[in-house]
């Protein structure tokens, strides 16, 4: 009788534990997909969603669209629109404006002149020295 050797090996290779795959395992995947794809792709009727698309299309009343826009548009009145912003312009006293910016500007030029005072009272020489030491 043949005595069995405890160190024999099979010659092919165990499947590693864990979430790897072999190629060929992964060939047959993808080709399985391909095929559930090109099923689910003949499953779908152009020909009928064609038909729907130009059925909605043909319920698209594009002349009564245009008619009430047309109809809006007449509604708008341009000249009355034009008559109030006339209106509103001739409402504003730029005479007023003028002398309150004027008013302004003097306080400005008061206040601007009294900084120039304080900025003339500042003994440079003296900061000089401080910024030395």
């Amino acid at each position: 009788m043949l005595e069995q050797s405890a160190e024999f090996q099979d010659t092919v290779p165990l499947k590693k534990k864990g979430k790897s795959m072999t190629m060929k395992e992964f060939d047959r995947l993808s080709e399985n997909l391909d095929k559930d794809i090109a099923n689910e792709l003949k499953k779908i009727d152009l020909d009928k969603i064609d038909q729907e698309i130009r059925l909605s299309l043909k319920q698209v009343d594009l002349d009564k669209i245009m008619q009430e826009v047309e109809s809006s548009l007449k509604e708008i009145d341009t000249e009355k629109i034009l008559s109030e912003v006339k209106r509103e312009l001739d409402n504003i006293n730029f005479d007023e404006i003028n002398a309150d910016v004027k008013k302004e500007l003097q306080n400005a030029n008061r206040e601007l002149e009294k900084v120039k005072q304080e900025l003339k009272k500042i003994d440079n020489e003296a900061i000089k020295k401080k910024i030395e030491y």
